[in-house]
């Protein structure tokens, strides 16, 4: 897979949400980047293949969701681009049933809130 096509959908959705790429803040999207690239190494790595493509609404949730991790609970955890690599790491080393790893599986439910108390806290 040609990461520069997941690298303009990231591009293209972040700009419709904040109207410029910010490149001051903490979730820039050079750092938004950085996480999906993270992330999209780690799968090919671990299965040995591409990481199957997503959509430009999945791309714009996932943006979205970037910075907070929720609980089932509610409770909400702030997270930073530079605690993603740790959290990513614990997440292909945690065995799942019945799971494809996407990204998408990544930034649902609990996992990136358990994966910080088990690699960041």
């Amino acid at each position: 897979m040609d990461f520069n096509i997941v690298k303009r959908q990231i591009m293209s959705e972040y700009l419709k949400q904040h109207g410029s790429y910010c490149n001051s803040e903490e979730w820039s999207v050079r750092a938004c980047i950085n996480v999906f690239r993270y992330y999209y190494e780690r799968y090919r790595e671990v299965f040995r293949k591409d990481h199957p493509h997503i959509s430009s609404d999945t791309v714009s949730w996932i943006l979205e969701a970037l910075p907070v991790a929720r609980s089932e609970d509610g409770d909400e955890l702030y997270l930073s681009p530079e605690e993603y690599p740790q959290l990513i790491d614990a997440h292909f080393e945690t065995k799942y049933p019945r799971c494809n790893y996407s990204i998408a599986h990544f930034m649902t439910g609990k996992i990136r809130f358990l994966k910080y108390y088990e690699a960041v806290y």
